[in-house]
Protein backbone atom coordinates (compact mmCIF):
# COMPACT_ATOMS: atom_id res chain seq x y z
CA UNK A 1 0.00 0.00 0.00
CA UNK A 2 1.70 3.59 -1.20
CA UNK A 3 1.88 5.60 1.86
CA UNK A 4 2.39 9.45 1.92
CA UNK A 5 3.70 12.20 4.09
CA UNK A 6 0.70 13.61 6.55
CA UNK A 7 0.75 14.98 10.23
CA UNK A 8 -1.16 13.92 12.75
CA UNK A 9 -2.11 15.87 15.83
CA UNK A 10 -3.66 14.61 18.86
CA UNK A 11 -6.02 17.07 21.19
CA UNK A 12 -6.10 15.82 24.80
CA UNK A 13 -9.20 17.24 26.96
CA UNK A 14 -8.55 21.17 28.08
CA UNK A 15 -10.72 22.31 30.75
CA UNK A 16 -9.13 26.04 29.56
CA UNK A 17 -11.46 28.58 28.29
CA UNK A 18 -11.31 30.07 24.98
CA UNK A 19 -13.11 32.65 23.50
CA UNK A 20 -14.97 31.82 20.41
CA UNK A 21 -14.14 33.14 16.34
CA UNK A 22 -15.63 33.78 13.66
CA UNK A 23 -14.61 29.92 12.57
CA UNK A 24 -17.91 29.02 14.65
CA UNK A 25 -20.80 28.91 12.91
CA UNK A 26 -24.55 28.21 14.34
CA UNK A 27 -24.78 24.96 15.70
CA UNK A 28 -26.73 22.25 14.03
CA UNK A 29 -27.11 18.58 13.73
CA UNK A 30 -26.60 15.97 10.41
CA UNK A 31 -27.54 12.94 9.74
CA UNK A 32 -24.69 9.83 9.00
CA UNK A 33 -23.66 9.16 5.85
CA UNK A 34 -21.88 6.71 3.69
CA UNK A 35 -18.90 8.07 4.64
CA UNK A 36 -19.26 8.41 8.16
CA UNK A 37 -20.35 4.48 8.53
CA UNK A 38 -16.96 3.72 6.76
CA UNK A 39 -15.20 5.18 9.19
CA UNK A 40 -17.13 4.21 12.37
CA UNK A 41 -16.96 0.31 10.92
CA UNK A 42 -13.21 0.74 10.91
CA UNK A 43 -12.53 1.76 13.96
CA UNK A 44 -15.45 -0.39 15.26
CA UNK A 45 -13.36 -3.22 13.92
CA UNK A 46 -10.82 -1.61 15.78
CA UNK A 47 -12.03 -1.53 18.72
CA UNK A 48 -14.16 -4.96 18.87
CA UNK A 49 -11.50 -7.03 17.53
CA UNK A 50 -8.00 -5.80 17.99
CA UNK A 51 -6.26 -9.14 17.60
CA UNK A 52 -8.28 -9.50 13.94
CA UNK A 53 -7.39 -5.78 13.01
CA UNK A 54 -3.66 -6.62 13.84
CA UNK A 55 -3.62 -9.52 11.41
CA UNK A 56 -5.59 -8.00 8.71
CA UNK A 57 -4.31 -4.56 8.84
CA UNK A 58 -1.01 -4.06 10.78
CA UNK A 59 0.88 -7.28 9.84
CA UNK A 60 2.57 -6.26 6.60
CA UNK A 61 3.34 -2.60 7.86
CA UNK A 62 5.20 -5.15 11.10
CA UNK A 63 6.63 -7.81 8.15
CA UNK A 64 8.45 -4.63 7.07
CA UNK A 65 9.10 -2.96 10.63
CA UNK A 66 7.12 0.09 9.40
CA UNK A 67 4.43 -0.26 12.34
CA UNK A 68 5.94 1.85 15.27
CA UNK A 69 5.23 -1.11 17.40
CA UNK A 70 1.13 -1.18 16.35
CA UNK A 71 1.46 -4.64 15.99
CA UNK A 72 2.10 -6.32 19.02
CA UNK A 73 0.53 -3.18 21.01
CA UNK A 74 -2.92 -3.25 19.04
CA UNK A 75 -2.48 -7.44 19.22
CA UNK A 76 -2.47 -7.58 23.03
CA UNK A 77 -4.92 -5.02 24.02
CA UNK A 78 -8.06 -6.07 24.95
CA UNK A 79 -11.70 -5.63 22.83
CA UNK A 80 -13.42 -2.11 23.88
CA UNK A 81 -17.08 -1.42 23.10
CA UNK A 82 -17.99 -0.44 19.69
CA UNK A 83 -18.47 3.24 19.41
CA UNK A 84 -22.49 4.74 17.96
CA UNK A 85 -22.05 8.13 15.86
CA UNK A 86 -23.45 11.19 17.59
CA UNK A 87 -25.01 13.90 15.45
CA UNK A 88 -23.99 16.63 17.37
CA UNK A 89 -20.54 14.65 17.06
CA UNK A 90 -20.99 14.67 13.67
CA UNK A 91 -22.11 18.15 13.14
CA UNK A 92 -19.00 19.52 14.63
CA UNK A 93 -16.37 17.18 13.17
CA UNK A 94 -17.78 18.65 9.34
CA UNK A 95 -17.38 21.64 10.72
CA UNK A 96 -13.93 21.41 12.21
CA UNK A 97 -12.34 19.62 8.89
CA UNK A 98 -13.76 22.62 7.00
CA UNK A 99 -11.96 24.96 9.08
CA UNK A 100 -9.00 23.07 8.47
CA UNK A 101 -9.26 22.69 5.07
CA UNK A 102 -10.05 26.67 4.62
CA UNK A 103 -6.91 27.19 6.56
CA UNK A 104 -4.59 24.44 5.18
CA UNK A 105 -3.14 23.60 8.59
CA UNK A 106 -3.40 21.35 11.32
CA UNK A 107 -4.46 22.88 15.25
CA UNK A 108 -6.77 22.01 17.43
CA UNK A 109 -7.34 25.43 18.91
CA UNK A 110 -8.93 27.26 16.40
CA UNK A 111 -12.71 28.36 17.57
CA UNK A 112 -11.35 27.58 21.12
CA UNK A 113 -10.31 24.24 22.89
CA UNK A 114 -12.13 21.09 21.90
CA UNK A 115 -14.13 20.85 24.83
CA UNK A 116 -15.30 24.78 23.69
CA UNK A 117 -16.05 23.72 20.47
CA UNK A 118 -18.16 21.17 21.32
CA UNK A 119 -20.28 23.15 23.35
CA UNK A 120 -20.60 25.07 20.85
CA UNK A 121 -22.67 22.29 19.06
CA UNK A 122 -24.71 21.46 22.13
CA UNK A 123 -22.95 18.38 22.79
CA UNK A 124 -22.60 18.63 26.88
CA UNK A 125 -19.53 16.37 27.07
CA UNK A 126 -18.27 14.55 30.17
CA UNK A 127 -14.82 13.50 28.74
CA UNK A 128 -13.79 14.13 24.77
CA UNK A 129 -10.93 13.39 22.18
CA UNK A 130 -9.82 14.67 18.55
CA UNK A 131 -7.82 13.17 16.43
CA UNK A 132 -7.20 15.35 13.27
CA UNK A 133 -4.74 14.74 9.80
CA UNK A 134 -4.61 15.41 6.23
CA UNK A 135 -3.34 14.22 3.04
CA UNK A 136 -2.70 14.42 -0.48
CA UNK A 137 -4.99 13.20 -3.84
CA UNK A 138 -5.03 10.54 -4.90
CA UNK A 139 -4.32 8.23 -1.41
CA UNK A 140 -7.33 9.99 0.84
CA UNK A 141 -10.16 10.47 -1.54
CA UNK A 142 -13.43 9.52 0.42
CA UNK A 143 -15.09 10.95 -2.66
CA UNK A 144 -13.64 8.13 -4.61
CA UNK A 145 -13.92 5.28 -2.19
CA UNK A 146 -14.99 5.55 1.33
CA UNK A 147 -14.24 2.24 3.05
CA UNK A 148 -10.52 2.42 1.28
CA UNK A 149 -9.86 5.98 2.60
CA UNK A 150 -11.24 5.21 6.05
CA UNK A 151 -9.02 2.06 6.72
CA UNK A 152 -6.32 4.08 5.35
CA UNK A 153 -6.87 6.95 7.55
CA UNK A 154 -7.46 4.99 10.71
CA UNK A 155 -4.02 2.80 10.10
CA UNK A 156 -2.17 6.06 9.82
CA UNK A 157 -4.04 6.86 13.38
CA UNK A 158 -3.26 3.62 14.71
CA UNK A 159 0.49 3.33 13.38
CA UNK A 160 1.09 6.87 14.56
CA UNK A 161 4.44 7.30 13.17
CA UNK A 162 6.60 10.12 14.63
CA UNK A 163 4.10 11.27 17.24
CA UNK A 164 5.51 11.10 20.49
CA UNK A 165 2.90 8.54 22.99
CA UNK A 166 0.99 7.22 19.88
CA UNK A 167 -1.65 9.21 20.91
CA UNK A 168 -4.22 8.66 17.69
CA UNK A 169 -3.88 5.10 18.87
CA UNK A 170 -4.48 5.25 22.42
CA UNK A 171 -7.65 7.91 21.55
CA UNK A 172 -9.40 4.99 18.83
CA UNK A 173 -8.84 2.48 21.62
CA UNK A 174 -9.55 4.73 24.83
CA UNK A 175 -12.62 2.57 26.86
CA UNK A 176 -14.04 5.43 27.52
CA UNK A 177 -15.01 6.81 24.42
CA UNK A 178 -19.30 5.76 23.51
CA UNK A 179 -19.84 8.21 20.57
CA UNK A 180 -17.87 9.22 17.92
CA UNK A 181 -18.34 12.03 15.13
CA UNK A 182 -15.86 12.26 12.16
CA UNK A 183 -15.79 15.03 9.19
CA UNK A 184 -13.99 14.81 6.36
CA UNK A 185 -13.28 18.32 4.28
CA UNK A 186 -11.25 18.94 1.10
CA UNK A 187 -9.13 22.24 -0.36
CA UNK A 188 -7.21 21.85 -3.73
CA UNK A 189 -4.49 19.85 -2.88
CA UNK A 190 -5.30 17.58 0.62
CA UNK A 191 -8.48 15.77 2.34
CA UNK A 192 -8.52 16.69 5.72
CA UNK A 193 -9.99 14.45 8.54
CA UNK A 194 -11.58 15.23 11.99
CA UNK A 195 -12.69 12.68 14.70
CA UNK A 196 -14.03 13.93 17.59
CA UNK A 197 -15.26 11.57 20.38
CA UNK A 198 -16.99 11.39 23.69
CA UNK A 199 -18.06 9.35 26.43
CA UNK A 200 -21.32 10.83 26.70
CA UNK A 201 -23.34 14.05 27.66
CA UNK A 202 -24.23 14.88 31.00
CA UNK A 203 -28.08 14.47 31.89
CA UNK A 204 -28.37 12.62 28.51
CA UNK A 205 -31.74 10.81 28.58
Amino acid sequence: MKQTVILLFLALLSFSSCSKDKDLDTPTQKEATTEHQEMLKEINFLRTNPQGYAEQRLKPYYDKRDDNGAYNDVKNTKAVQSLKLNKKLIASAEHYADVLAKKNKLSHSFGGSLGDRLKSFDYNWMGCGENIAYGSYPYLNVEKDAKETAIRYVLMYVIDKNVKGVGHRKNLLNPSWKEVGVGFSKNSSNFFNAQQFGSGEMNAQ
